[in-house]
């Protein structure tokens, strides 16, 4: 199995065809984030190799005989899927590719100015996940050891706390709900009604891309350009595509989809009106109960006093 070494990444480049193999290795071949790298030329391979020796970004070509790139990805399974970037001579295999999960694709003949673009967004983005959850086993880590054997009241989560915490989240997941009747009549589901919010609230210059739309709705990119996709056949937004890159597709509303926000955003406000006061009370409740609040108010406070 490659080695782990921070700020360093290990690839597999997957494709049928030698001479591509061969121009993949040779740009990659002076990379120095680059700790390991291996190729092979059929699916069923790849296979293997992503079980056995788990790469951290897999080059693979679409069009394989036998086991195509999709299949690569039906085999493994999402649990065991490295980052992706797929390889491709046809357009057409871009929405399926990021339904599939990858992080990007390349178009076959693709410029040396689009293979490092590609290659430095996803090496950013596998360091910076890595970085991430190395921090968060250290900080659960660090919790857990702090916590075992101790029974001190002062380090426990008090009953009144722990009542008012669950009736915060009761009263935020009721707010935030939406009437799926209403939805449902216009013929709009509560994901597309989400997506078509977030186009609309965008702020001044900014772009409703596929990355914006993505952070915005907390999804993968995969899962929002299907979610584009379904809305798009229903007339409620229209994608204008990026030849170069398929995140940066401009989403739209269309006269059908603005008629059909504006109305469910009027139902909605009907109904989370009258329960705005029943969120702010747990809310307060919640604030008054946690030590740490508490502790972050007064220092707060102090800090004015010594300002004035």
């Amino acid at each position: 199995m490659p080695s782990r070494t921070k700020n360093k990444i290990s690839v597999l480049v997957v494709d049928d065809e030698p001479l591509a193999r061969d121009s993949i290795r040779a740009l990659l071949a002076d990379e120095v984030s680059i700790s390991w790298m291996e190729e092979c030329g059929s699916g069923e391979e790849a296979v293997d190799l992503v079980r056995r020796f788990r790469p951290d970004l897999v080059f693979l070509d679409v069009q394989m005989p036998g086991c195509n790139g999709f299949d690569v990805i039906k085999n493994l399974g999402f649990g065991a899927l490295p980052s992706v970037i797929f390889i491709t001579a046809f357009d057409e295999h871009a929405v399926k590719a990021f339904e599939a999960g990858a992080l990007d694709y390349l178009v076959k003949p693709f410029s040396n100015d689009r293979f490092w673009r590609a290659f430095y967004r996803a090496k950013t983005q596998i360091i910076q996940g890595t970085q991430d959850r190395l921090a968060s086993v250290h900080k659960f880590e660090m919790l857990a050891s702090n916590s075992i054997g101790k029974n001190d009241s002062m380090d426990r989560v008090s009953l009144d706390q722990l009542r008012a915490l669950a009736e915060f989240r009761f009263q935020l997941r009721r707010f935030l709900s939406f009437s799926e009747a209403a939805s449902e009549q216009l013929g709009v589901s509560v994901q597309q009604y989400q997506l078509m919010q977030v186009i609309a609230a965008k702020p001044p210059g900014k772009r409703a891309s596929i990355s914006y739309l993505s952070q915005r709705l907390v999804l993968r990119q995969s899962s929002t350009v299907e979610l584009v996709d379904r809305a798009e056949r229903s007339g409620l937004v229209h994608r204008e595509p990026d030849k170069n890159d398929m995140r940066l597709s401009l989403v739209r509303l269309t006269p059908r989809g603005d008629a059909l926000l504006q109305l469910l955003v009027k139902e909605q406000l009907v109904e989370v009106t009258p329960h705005c006061v029943d969120l702010l009370g747990p809310l307060q409740d919640l604030l008054q109960r946690d030590p740490l609040w508490q502790l972050h108010a007064n220092q707060e406070s102090t800090e004015t006093v010594i300002v004035e």
